[in-house]
């Protein structure tokens, strides 16, 4: 998908997908005509499906950045504030493991020693 995109993903190794239905870039993605969502449509190979080729379609939806912070992670009031942030990382780093060019991927950018700015 991202390959067949390029207008929407110049840099291939900047994608985190979650494997359902979370994404996640470092940039905001340019939209459009100033649109929020676009729907893009592609035949991909699927690890778990026995035909060569699937169409797939997804809807890309740009939601904003997302301020990683670990200092909030400090208190027993876990709303979706401090979690959203938490569930990024570890699907940063699990996509680290499972995607096949890691050699390609430059390491997570970090402004400050405890903070990440990710967009998704």
């Amino acid at each position: 998908m991202v390959m067949e995109h390029k207008q929407f993903f110049p840099n291939k190794f900047a994608v985190a997908y979650d494997g359902a239905h979370q994404m996640y870039t470092p940039a905001t993605i340019d939209l459009p005509d100033g649109r929020q969502s676009i729907r893009l449509e592609s035949d991909v190979s699927l690890a778990k499906d026995s035909r060569e080729r699937t169409h797939c379609a997804v809807t890309l939806q740009c939601v904003g950045p997302v301020l990683i912070d670990l200092r909030r992670t400090r208190t027993n009031n876990l709303d979706e504030r401090i979690l959203t942030p938490i569930q990024i990382i570890d699907i940063l780093f699990r996509q680290s493991l499972t995607c096949p060019f890691v050699e390609s991927m430059r390491p997570i950018s970090v402004r400050s020693n405890h903070r990440v700015t990710v967009c998704p």
